[in-house]
């Protein structure tokens, strides 16, 4: 996708007229990739947004370090989280990724004055069974998550995959995935 190097003020300047329409009746969400890998030109931008009134939301894979996050604090309203993670809480093994979205959460929520949605993706044989959703529930219970949402299974997720270089952690089916993510919604809530 073609991109194009731009001052923060003067993008700020090109977003606020939509801003303006969203301003009752919502705000700007960042997202990407991982919005939080340019935290500064991020925070300042947000800073911008809040300072208009503006709602703000960041949506984050939460594996970053907290340096990236901490600038941030003051200017986010919501932060929608994907939990994309704790595949080896069944044998005893806190991955990598688990600790640094536990940082992550640990960060936000010392800090206060924002929201965290969990984001969880619904995968067949992976993230769809009791045991798994258990351990997710106990997560956002122990950092006070304000809200859940549990996703269907992206249809595209195998192309990130390829694109990374590495097997899909599961091959997209629709109906696999369609009944997998009934039956998670079945056992978590």
């Amino acid at each position: 996708m073609p991109t194009k190097e731009v001052e923060v003020t003067q993008l700020f300047s090109e977003l606020e007229p939509q801003l303006k329409l969203l301003k009752n009746n919502g705000g700007i969400t960042f997202s990407g990739g991982e919005p939080l890998l340019q935290s500064k030109p991020l925070a300042e931008l947000a800073r911008l947004c809040k300072a208009k009134g503006y709602h703000v939301a960041v949506e984050t894979s939460g594996v970053v370090d907290t340096l990236n996050v901490e600038p941030l604090l003051p200017y986010v309203d919501y932060w929608l989280v994907g939990f994309r993670l704790l595949q080896g809480h069944s044998k005893g093994v806190v991955p990598a990724m688990e600790v640094m979205v536990r940082r992550f959460l640990e960060t936000v929520r010392h800090a206060g004055g924002s929201s965290i949605i969990a984001r969880i993706p619904i995968i067949p044989n992976i993230t769809d069974n009791k045991e798994y959703l258990d351990q997710v529930r106990l997560l956002t219970q122990e950092f006070y998550i304000d809200k859940v949402e549990l996703l269907p299974h992206n249809p595209e997720s195998d192309h990130y995959y390829r694109a990374l270089g590495v097997p899909p952690l599961a091959i997209y089916n629709k109906e696999q995935s369609e009944t997998a993510f009934q039956n998670a919604n079945r056992i978590f809530t």
